[in-house]
């Protein structure tokens, strides 16, 4: 029997999501008097991970993996996240693997086969059941004489501009072979195609993002996405516009007594 990966892979998520609702619509708890059963609303679970888990290191036989945490519903906290694995090709099985259990947003993946293809699912934990799934929508290989990108210089951790102002996200990256680069608002690929405010450059190593006439619309966390056929790493920068010049000033003021304080 022949099965067409794509189409097993939605069918499988569709089906483990419906019988994963049924669950959360039957689920029930006791109060502190244990003396009332109530039905448990499903949004009591945790809420989606707002990006997929992408690769940040790896060796000949494993692969470190790391993605947002998932959203919080109610006063109940994420526990724990399971990491499965879906090796492709005949030697995978055609099935998803349970690699096992984190307490927090990132898991090394050991035991891998050199130079396998694998995707990577994560899905979310709290008290009352277990979340929805995110599916990493490329591929990941493991592979011992290729190396995934690798960021020598990463996006500022948040910087803050000026309205009206041009401002330049730049980071550089170092990759052993071809690589493409990828700039992103929160969730969404930026296409600068599409909107003359951006401008995405890249030259050898850096990769740069240019924001022309910012305004508080602008602010928010920007992605650069560096993929090879080995794996895909990313840097994290977030912008925040302010119109008052005096705020600008007192931040500058800031980080020169913290540099000297450091020196």
């Amino acid at each position: 029997m022949s099965i067409n990966g794509d189409n097993y892979f939605d069918d499988e998520i569709i089906s483990r999501s419906k019988k994963n609702l049924v669950k959360r619509l039957k689920l029930i708890w006791y109060n502190r008097n244990n003396s009332d059963l109530e039905l448990l609303n499903y949004q009591d679970i945790p809420g989606p991970i707002s990006s997929e888990p992408i690769v940040i290191d790896g060796g000949r036989n494993w692969l470190s993996l790391s993605w947002e945490k998932a959203d919080q519903r109610g006063p109940v906290p994420v526990v724990a996240y399971r990491v499965d694995a879906w090796q492709m090709g005949r030697e995978g099985g055609a099935r998803w693997k349970e690699l096992g259990i984190t307490p927090i947003n990132s898991f090394d993946a050991f035991n891998l086969r050199p130079g396998g293809e694998y995707k990577f699912r994560v899905t979310p934990k709290n008290r009352y059941g277990w979340g929805e799934s995110v599916t990493m929508s490329g591929t990941a290989t493991v592979c011992d004489d290729v190396e995934i990108p690798e960021f020598t210089k990463i996006l500022p951790g948040q910087l803050k501009a000026l309205e009206g102002s041009t401002v330049e996200l730049e980071c550089e990256v170092r990759s052993d072979s071809k690589f493409d680069v990828k700039w992103l608002r929160e969730t969404t690929e930026i296409d600068s195609s599409d909107d003359s405010k951006y401008i995405v450059k890249s030259d050898k190593a850096k990769c740069s993002l240019i924001l022309q006439n910012i305004n508080n619309y602008d602010s928010g966390r920007y992605i650069c996405e560096v993929t090879n056929k080995a794996g895909k790493v990313s840097s994290y920068g977030r912008i925040l516009v302010v119109n008052d010049q005096k705020i600008l000033n007192a931040d500058e003021r800031l980080k020169k007594r913290y540099d000297t304080y450091c020196l």
